[in-house]
């Protein structure tokens, strides 16, 4: 896996429609790390470590709003079970989240967080090109860790509302 691809390589490869008011992927994806970067900062964490549940929503919800209308988009988690997760360069195995996002039958793996493990600051590939680095739990144990984080939703209001909305800006 070419662990330097980023949206911007394969940007002219995969444009919505004319009539489709969506953005790009890539572009979605890119916008959005900027972005949860600045949450982060306004929150006190000088990095992406550890906040891959946290930026796979945030992606979720950039991309359910703006993204093409006709995508399944999802998030998936690894680590759970063994043999799942994200592969770092050295070959390590770590519980993850990320984003993967259907559309035209192409599936792809979205990641804003992907940065703590050693891969770019954005990952934007085809799922045929991310298996060797990302491996999904079944998706029961997915939706059993995601139904968990719905019922504490209030540590999400907690880093997005009252730390970050209520802090002035510099």
């Amino acid at each position: 896996m070419d662990r330097g691809l980023t949206g911007k390589d394969v940007e002219s490869e995969f444009r919505f429609p004319e009539n489709d008011s969506s953005f790009p992927l890539s572009e979605l994806a890119v916008m959005a790390r900027e972005q949860f970067l600045a949450f982060l900062k306004m929150s006190g964490f000088s990095s992406t470590d550890q906040s891959c549940v946290f930026g796979s929503h945030y992606l979720l919800m950039i991309l359910k709003r703006f993204g093409p209308r006709d995508a399944l988009i999802s998030i998936q988690s690894g680590g759970l079970k063994p043999s799942t997760g994200i592969k770092s360069p050295d070959g390590q195995l770590n519980k993850h989240m990320w984003v993967l996002c259907e559309v035209d039958k192409k599936q792809w793996v979205v990641d804003i967080t992907a940065d703590q493990f050693g891969f770019a600051p954005v990952c934007y590939v085809r799922v045929t090109d991310a298996e060797s680095a990302f491996f999904a739990d079944h998706k029961k144990t997915t939706e059993a860790l995601l139904g968990r984080m719905h019922q504490d939703d209030a540590v999400l209001r907690e880093m997005f509302n009252v730390r970050v909305l209520n802090q002035k800006l510099p």
